[in-house]
């Protein structure tokens, strides 16, 4: 019997924890009839909520009043709670036409299970075993990654997911998010996934509080990864993508960020808040509405419009097509745009624009698109064709991103000692001893990590100390 009573102690502090996501409370009526007055009572205080919390102060009189007519023709005494919740919840709906409004009907005490759902509900709500936020991924041909997101959390172990994905797919040249099984979640999960997509600071949404009279802005944040703000995105979607499923689509599409795919979402744009009623019931009552900074309204009651409409059914294969094709034109504006910078960098002679262009080769090495050997293979082929400044610049990057690496700085070294041979002018100096200095820190580095080419790099550094003196 103890044993039974210690389930039953942690059943209810997990029902307790783990409606945290949903709000829900623990059940105060084990009864399951709501007598006439309990009724009473507990749309006394729906309509009572309604006038004070709703967003639209309109709407919740109408809805009021609605309510009140649906009571006289359908009295609701001695019907079972869960019928009573549907029924409030349905009559609720029509009259305000909000998918977030909602009545929540008690769940079954803790208290009355027996020993077995004692049982089930305590490994069924085990974090290993309840649903993921983050179902699955995948790298596809032509480097196209896929990545299924269920609900977006709103703490720190939500935003540490976001990141551990993105950088598991950090090498990718396009991006597919599937929102088709979304049911939404917090807007902060929202807006930390939508700031991997941007560079810059972009307000991506506004939400305004009818309460206190307050709207708040929805920025991009700086994130715990590789920003991807060129990467080309395909969303999918369903008609049952509701709510944060629906910000994620709606926020890039109106920034013309990403390419929608699928069906029209379920249409909820409300931000909503839990309050307990009588008996055990709760209310979900929309507080704020979404207002985007672009197209100056929401998705609200008609849901986000794909670019390419198709059956959710479908979607993903839409959208491979186009991904593929992106990711293939992606790969080689990436290459070609840096070498056409490249190229440049000597006849242009701005220190700025190799800045630029040094910062760039930085992000690539972070976005694992250039690794150390071939940053070096490429310093040195543009030496060798007299692209200087070009050369150069690779290297440098290269040591300033393999701070660690003593070849990296053995490999710069050599650049700047090759270019001071050649070029025997007034910067044939200072290359040298720039050289030499790169030539100490390989040598450095090498002795701190006891590394076996320590000798190669000692007699470098003799040899070009000796041929500077």
């Amino acid at each position: 019997m103890k044993r039974v009573f210690f389930m039953i102690a942690i059943i209810a502090t997990l029902i307790v924890s783990c409606n945290g996501q949903n709000d829900l409370p623990l059940v105060k009526a084990s009864h399951s009839i709501v007598e006439k007055s309990d009724q009473n009572d507990l749309v006394e205080k729906i309509k009572e909520l309604m006038l004070t919390h709703y967003v639209f102060l309109d709407k919740a009189g109408l809805a009021n009043q609605f309510l009140d007519k649906k009571l006289t023709e359908n009295p609701l005494a001695n019907f079972p709670v869960a019928t009573l919740a549907d029924s409030l919840t349905q009559w609720l709906q029509q009259a305000t036409h909000d998918k977030h409004l909602r009545v929540v009907a008690p769940s079954k005490p803790a208290n009355v299970l027996s020993p077995q759902e004692i049982k089930k509900a305590f490994i069924d709500n085990l974090s290993r075993y309840r649903p993921k936020m983050i179902s699955g991924y995948n790298l596809m041909e032509n480097n196209v990654s896929y990545v299924d997101i269920r609900f977006f959390g709103g703490n720190e172990d939500a935003f540490k997911n976001f990141d551990q994905i993105m950088n598991q797919l950090i090498t990718s040249d396009a991006l597919i998010i599937d929102m088709r099984k979304n049911v939404g979640g917090s807007p902060l999960g929202v807006q930390y996934l939508c700031s991997y997509f941007f560079d810059e600071k972009i307000l991506l949404n506004t939400i305004y509080s009818r309460v206190e009279d307050k709207t708040n802005e929805l920025w991009t944040l700086p994130v715990n990864g590789v920003k991807r703000p060129n990467i080309p995105l395909f969303i999918l979607t369903s008609d049952q993508s509701f709510s944060g499923a629906e910000a994620f689509p709606y926020n890039l599409q109106a920034l013309k960020r990403a390419t929608v795919i699928g069906e029209v979402t379920k249409g909820g744009a409300h931000p909503t808040r839990y309050y307990e009623l009588t008996n055990g019931f709760g209310i979900r009552i929309p507080f704020a509405r979404a207002i985007n900074p672009i197209t100056k309204t929401n998705w609200e009651g008609r849901g986000v419009t794909p670019d390419v409409k198709t059956k959710a059914s479908n979607a993903l294969e839409e959208a491979l097509k186009l991904a593929n094709k992106a990711a293939i034109k992606h790969k080689e504006n990436t290459y070609y745009s840096l070498d056409a910078k490249l190229n440049v960098i000597d006849s242009k002679g701005s220190v700025e624009f190799e800045q630029e262009v040094f910062e760039e080769l930085n992000q690539m090495v972070k976005s694992q698109r250039l690794n150390e050997q071939e940053m070096n293979r490429l310093g040195t082929y543009y030496l060798q064709n007299q692209k200087i400044g070009a050369g150069l610049t690779v290297l440098r990057a290269m040591a300033d991103s393999y701070q660690t690496s003593p070849n990296a700085f053995l490999h710069y070294g050599e650049g700047l000692a090759t270019t001071s041979k050649a070029l025997n002018n007034s910067m044939s100096k200072r290359l040298n001893e720039q050289a030499i200095v790169n030539f100490q820190k390989a040598v450095e580095i090498a002795i701190e990590q006891n590394h076996p080419d320590l000798p190669i790099f000692k007699e470098k550094l003799r040899a070009i100390e000796e041929s500077n003196q």
